[in-house]
């Protein structure tokens, strides 16, 4: 995946999440904002962790596993077992939004409570 031309994030994406990640190293939350590439890909499903992801924040790999067992320590991602040399993540969103005692609220929602702000500012 070295060709990220016409690659985007699929939102909605938790921008409360990406700030406590980024709180935990600049490689933390840059590993946190590919993750979150991974999981429009993929629906919100668990998805395997590869080398792509080290072509897409050109990371090393140790940088990576340190950045990934950060992410899960605080409760953002969940490492789950599996055979081979990549990890297993899922977005741990349901335990983020206990954790900060936030509802999981839907897009539909978020776009009725968002207030533009005025083209003046």
């Amino acid at each position: 995946m070295s060709n990220l031309n016409g690659k985007f994030i699929h939102g909605p994406v938790w921008c409360e999440w990406l700030s406590q990640a980024a709180r935990l190293g600049p490689s933390v939350g840059l590993i946190g904002s590919s993750l979150w590439f991974y999981d429009g890909i993929y629906k919100g499903h668990p998805f395997k962790v590869d080398s792509k992801l080290g072509d897409i924040t050109r990371l090393s790999r140790q940088t990576l596993s340190k950045g990934l067992k950060k992410l899960a320590a605080d409760d953002l991602i969940t490492l789950l077992p599996a055979s081979g040399s990549y990890p297993t993540v899922k977005i741990s969103k349901e335990r983020y939004c206990k954790k900060q005692n936030l509802q999981d609220i839907s897009m539909t929602q978020m776009e009725l409570d968002f207030d533009p702000p005025d083209k003046d500012d």
